[in-house]
Formats: structure tokens, C-alpha cells, sequence
């Protein structure tokens, strides 16, 4: 860390911070999400204060550094030297600062990330004096950013100084960071119940009366299906009655999908038989994905390193995956951060024409492909641009710019003048993933579509990454902020990339699976649901949504079957009326007819 930031932390230690956006926007979102407020601070109101008030014990370093382009503006970096014979021989925690009462309810709340490839922690809210625990939980962070949230009723009085809450952390070497950690007390104006917790059974909808459901009920009747009539008629075109006509499902219009590694099809160098045959045939009825995309090979430094092969290797893996009736998307054509670039863009951050020349060659290479531009009609063009900001702050040199953002219409027109067909995309997790981002980043992310969509080049979609938290987002949430950004811009939305937190209880991930499906299958502006890889085998967080690693079937990989292939799967046979005709109101998609006379 510099002598600088240093410096800084040190000057804020010794004077009176007022509350910051980071508190300030985290009880806006309580309030709007859970319906609770006016909580009182156990910690300080403020991330400078909190971190500093943090201590250590054991073989723990810790380092306190900015953070950009987060709900957060500052973070811990953690790092565990040795594992002890316990978890408890090293560790953090904070000591409140108010006092609390027996029976008064409050909540933790922090966001963590890993920093070694595993991590454990155990969270723990005890008595400092005689360490009876108030909660004790394991978590296994992620290499992502999750803000988790832990409640308890406090089962005792405790005077200031008395509570302890933190982390043990000895159970392994391992890095890791933490930012926004705070406590909130909301006395005796709320149940345990109305609190959030990562480890809780609930969601906001999740009750079997809840009032979106019928709604949406009637939405999916009225959007995804569709009247046909059948007439039935002889050679000579007189109708012929009692005629049995069966329609039977074939697959879905809407997009039903995964992100695939490419390495895992034939001829390439992790083949996988099993995987590629549950590409096709998820439910053992040979139903499966109608769409896809690839999950790192079609990435720009992906693609150029060769991560998962060959560019001719992923090649063939798209087209085997067109020949099954697969639609692939291009995933991602610009991801504007130094880290998720070349090296060489990097290298060369402050020569603009450097850089112009290589995303032309970039542009070109993918829209113009022989292969890619006839099977990809449509690219998450731009990915995470609220967070990754490298070449747009590279591109504020440009004496004809202003904030640098005026690039990304000039690539949007670049890939137009290769292809106008092409559908141009842009992705972001920030509205939806891990419960949704502070009001600040999401306004950020608004003006930077309003931007591009305010040049002549406005986008053709948007992609919500849907890496769904710990305290699953809720239900009410999702509709109406897809109404939101529907209204806003009136292109259509897909959800480009769901998981869930593996702290969610699997029985709720199922639960949630199932109410995730149908709220967005109701809503008329989306047109495809895409889960971010489907087995443990090959997942970035190895928490799937569809298989666990053996290829046992998950229980949320079988509410997606029993509302894709079995709620939602036209299969019926009806006998043609005196007038030859019968009428059906399939599900929309293809279909095979038999008439037996």
C-alpha cells in the first residue's frame, strides 16, 4: 500500500466522519428491498472509521486500500501466513460501539471476495467476555464480489465493547478481502423474520400466495403461447371428423440456454461425451438447450491466448452447437478493462492509435469471420463498462473527446459497417448480480447507455448478468427493473448469465430457480434466459445451476426441467370437430403435427 493512502486513512482516523453514501445508500436499499429502516449504528456511520476500528490476532496481515467503481470506496486485503490447529487462531472482528439489548434484532452486513483459488471463513457474532455465540457461519467466498448479510435477536443485554463480530480465519493459508463491513440494530420494531439473511429460507416473493404469481400467470398465458386451428379435410377437401391430430413440442421460441466450454466437443481437447450429450438431452426425454454462448474462448485475449483451444477448435465447437439447433451468441466482443484485455493494450494504454488499430483488427477478425459471422448474429459488444473503465480514461486523451465514451459508439459503428445485421449488445452485472448495486452505480450504468443510445448508434439489447447473491434478489425487484430499463431504452433483454451464491440453502436455490424462471418468462421484453455454465464440473464458482459433478441432477436443475419441458411443453392430442378443425394453444415454438384417420 502507498505512504499515500496511508497518509490518508491515517488523517481521516483523527477526526469525526459523517455518514457516507456507501451507509447511507445500503439503508435506502434496505428500506426499499425488506421494507425495514431507522436501524441504529452498532460500528461507526462511516468505511474509514470501520475499517480502522478493525483489529487482527494471529497470522493475519491486513492491508486497507482503495476501491473503485463499488458500492464500497475502500476494502481489506487479508492475508493468512499459516493455519492453526483452529479456525479461531487467527482472525478479525469489531467491538460495537453502542450498547444492545436483549431481544433487539441486527443485522451484519459486508461484502467479500476471495483472493487464493479456496477460501473458508466463519463468521461470528459472540460475547467478548465469554465467547457465547450470537452466530457462528461458515462461508466459502468467491472470486466475485457478494455482499452477504447476517441477522440475529440478540439473546442477551450488551453494553458497548461487550459484542464481538468477525471472522476466524485460521483454517487454511488462503487471501481474501472485505469491504463494507457494518452492523445495524433495528431494536424491537421488526421479527427476526423481516431481516435478511444469507443463510435465511426466504426471498422477497417467495411465499406460495405471493401476488405476482398470478399475474404472471396470466402473462405467460398471453404472451408465450398462441391460437392454432387444424383443419383435417380429405383429397377433395371435404372435412373429415373425429380425425385424432396430436401436436408435440420440439423446443421453445424463447431462449432457454448455457454458456458452454468449447474445449468439451468433438475433436477438441477435453472432450466430454456426457457433457455434450446434456447439451442435447437435459431431462432424459432428449430436450435441451435452445440457445447458448461461449463462456471464455470467443473473449478477446481468450481467443488470441488460446485458453480453451484453438480458434479452430472453437470454431468447430460453435458450429457442432448451430448443427443441434443451438443459437449462439458472441460473448464478449470488448471488455474495457486493462486486465480483461491483451497485454499488449495494456502496454500501450497511452498510444490511442495503437489501440484503434487493434480493436479494428479485433472488430474485423470476429464480425467478419467466415465461419463465426454466419452462425453469431448477435455480440455482448461491450461487457461491464461501469467497472471497467481503462480505455475509456485511455480515450479521454483524445483531443476529440470529452469522457472517453464517445469510443464505444465509434465501435458500434465500426461493426455496423461490417455487418448492419449484426445485433449489438451491451452486458453489465451491476443491477441485478449479488442483489443489485448501490443507486450511484446503477445511475452511472444508465448514463452510459443514455450515452450510447443517445449517438446515432443505439443498442439493439441489453444483457443483465443475473449471478444471483447470497440473499436472493428479489422477485418484485426483477419484474419491475426490467420494466424499468424496457421503458427506458424499448429494446429487448436477455438474462446473459445466472447463478447463485452456493450460501443460498439448495432447497431455496430450487425454489428460486423456479420463481426466477417464471417472472422473467412472464415479462414481454425478455426473450432468453442464459445460466452462466450448468455443471459443477466446469463452473467458475463450481455451484452449477443444472448438475452436480457426478451428473447427479440438482434439485434447481429439476425445477428448471418441470417448468421448461413439463409446465411450459405443449404435448396434446384432440379429435378434429364435425367441421374438420381442431384448435390447440400451443406454448411458441416448433412443433410436429400427426393426424391419424
Amino acid at each position: 500500500m502507498n505512504k499515500y493512502l496511508l497518509s490518508v486513512l491515517c488523517f481521516y482516523c483523527s477526526i469525526t466522519v459523517a455518514q457516507d453514501t456507501y451507509h447511507t445508500e445500503l439503508i435506502q436499499f434496505l428500506e426499499t428491498e425488506f421494507m425495514i429502516e431507522d436501524p441504529q449504528f452498532v460500528l461507526n456511520d462511516n468505511e474509514v472509521q470501520n475499517l480502522n476500528d478493525n483489529y487482527i490476532y494471529g497470522s493475519v496481515s491486513k492491508s486497507n486500500v482503495a476501491a473503485t467503481d463499488q458500492d464500497f470506496t475502500l476494502m481489506s486485503e487479508i492475508s493468512v501466513s499459516r493455519a492453526g490447529q483452529d479456525q479461531w487462531d487467527s482472525g478479525m472482528g469489531w467491538r460495537n460501539k453502542t450498547s444492545i439489548k436483549q431481544g433487539d434484532v441486527v443485522l451484519v452486513s459486508f461484502w467479500g471476495r476471495n483472493g487464493s483459488t479456496e477460501t473458508e471463513i466463519f463468521a461470528f457474532g459472540e460475547d467478548g467476555s465469554t465467547f457465547e455465540k450470537e452466530y457462528y457461519s461458515n462461508l466459502s467466498l468467491t472470486p466475485d464480489w457478494t455482499r452477504y448479510f447476517i441477522s440475529f435477536e440478540a439473546s442477551k443485554d450488551y453494553a458497548a465493547g461487550r459484542a464481538v463480530v468477525g471472522f476466524h480465519v485460521a483454517s487454511r493459508v488462503q487471501d481474501f478481502k472485505i469491504a463494507g463491513f457494518t452492523v445495524f440494530n433495528y431494536g424491537d420494531n421488526y421479527d427476526i423474520e423481516d431481516i435478511p439473511s444469507s443463510f435465511g429460507l426466504n426471498y422477497d416473493g417467495s411465499s406460495a400466495d405471493a401476488e405476482w404469481r398470478s399475474g404472471a400467470a396470466d402473462r405467460i398465458e398471453m404472451l408465450r403461447k398462441s391460437d392454432v386451428t387444424i383443419s383435417v379435410v380429405d383429397g377433395s377437401g371435404k372435412p373429415i371428423s373425429g380425425a385424432e391430430v396430436s401436436i408435440e413440442m420440439q423446443s421453445h421460441h424463447f431462449g432457454f440456454g448455457s454458456a458452454f466450454v468449447t474445449c468439451r466437443f468433438p475433436g477438441n481437447d477435453c472432450f466430454d461425451q456426457t457433457y455434450i450429450d446434456k447439451v442435447t438431452d437435459l431431462d432424459g426425454q432428449g430436450h435441451g438447450f435452445n440457445v447458448g454462448v461461449t463462456e471464455n474462448a470467443l473473449k478477446w485475449d481468450g481467443w488470441e491466448e488460446e485458453w480453451i483451444g484453438s480458434p479452430e477448435e472453437t470454431v468447430s465447437a460453435v458450429e457442432w452447437l448451430d448443427q443441434e439447433g443451438i443459437e449462439m451468441r458472441g460473448h464478449t466482443l470488448i471488455w474495457p478493462g486493462f486486465t480483461n484485455l491483451p497485454d499488449d493494450i495494456s502496454a500501450n494504454r497511452n498510444n490511442l492509435s495503437y489501440i484503434r488499430t487493434r480493436l479494428d483488427e479485433r472488430i474485423e477478425e470476429m464480425i467478419e469471420h467466415p465461419v463465426l459471422s454466419t452462425l453469431i448474429k448477435e455480440w455482448d459488444v461491450l461487457n461491464e463498462i461501469t467497472t471497467n473503465r481503462d480505455l475509456e480514461n485511455s480515450f479521454r486523451n483524445d483531443p476529440n473527446f470529452s469522457s472517453g465514451r464517445e469510443l464505444y459508439p465509434e465501435i458500434f459503428q465500426n461493426i455496423r459497417n461490417r455487418d448492419p445485421e449484426v445485433k449489438l449488445y451491451i452486458n453489465d452485472f451491476i443491477v441485478l448480480s449479488g442483489g443489485g448495486s448501490g443507486s450511484s452505480t446503477v445511475n452511472r450504468y444508465k448514463t452510459f447507455l443514455d450515452e450510447v443510445n443517445a449517438s446515432d448508434q443505439s443498442i439493439d439489447g441489453i444483457g443483465f448478468q443475473c449471478h444471483i447473491g447470497s440473499v436472493p434478489t428479489s422477485i418484485n425487484k426483477i419484474y419491475d427493473t426490467f420494466t424499468e430499463f424496457h421503458d427506458r431504452y424499448g429494446v429487448p433483454i436477455k438474462i446473459t448469465e445466472y447463478d447463485i451464491n452456493d450460501a443460498v440453502d439448495e432447497e431455496v436455490q430450487a425454489d428460486y430457480m423456479s420463481d426466477f424462471l417464471t417472472i422473467i418468462f412472464s415479462h414481454p421484453a425478455v426473450e432468453a434466459f442464459i445460466m452462466w455454465g450448468f455443471w459443477d464440473g466446469n463452473h467458475w464458482k463450481g455451484n452449477a445451476p443444472m448438475f452436480y459433478e457426478n451428473w447427479d441432477l440438482k434439485p434447481s436443475g429439476q425445477a428448471f426441467i418441470d417448468k421448461v419441458f413439463n409446465e411450459w411443453w405443449t404435448n396434446e392430442t384432440l379429435n378434429s370437430d364435425n367441421n374438420g378443425t381442431v384448435a390447440f394453444r400451443p406454448f411458441k415454438g416448433k412443433h410436429v403435427v400427426t393426424v391419424s384417420i
